[in-house]
């Protein structure tokens, strides 16, 4: 038995290339069933708190903050229902790209805190 040859790079990368491609409809799909979830699960959580905040006597204080909570989600809800995954992705990708000195030097840092705090553990 002999084993096969190897195969170039090349026909490796395009294998996994084309494998990758099969692959993203079905990534899609499954993200934008998540999305979906989401969007229900953060209604459901708005529904809730809004119950439970009618049951309560809450000071301005406290009932300012609640709103500010609801509002936020209903802000995310918002944004999960008007955009596809694709969309997201489009927008996170143009504002890594836009800041990417800012994400890099952030990275760095935190990984040189966290270096740091390590390496005084010893």
């Amino acid at each position: 038995m002999s084993a096969a040859p190897p195969r170039p790079f090349d026909d490796i990368r395009q294998e996994a290339r084309e494998r990758l491609e099969d692959a993203v409809p079905f990534l899609n799909k499954q993200a934008n069933e998540l999305r979906k979830t989401i969007i229900q699960q953060l209604r459901e959580a708005d529904k809730n708190i809004r119950e439970q905040v009618q049951q309560k006597k809450l000071d301005a204080e406290a009932q300012e903050q609640v709103d500010k909570v609801l509002s936020r989600l209903g802000d995310m809800t918002t944004f999960l229902e008007q955009h596809s995954v694709e969309q997201m992705e489009e927008k996170a990708s143009a504002a890594a790209r836009q800041h990417i000195w800012r994400n890099l030097f952030i990275a760095f840092v935190v990984g040189l805190v966290i270096g740091l705090f390590l390496g005084r553990r010893d």
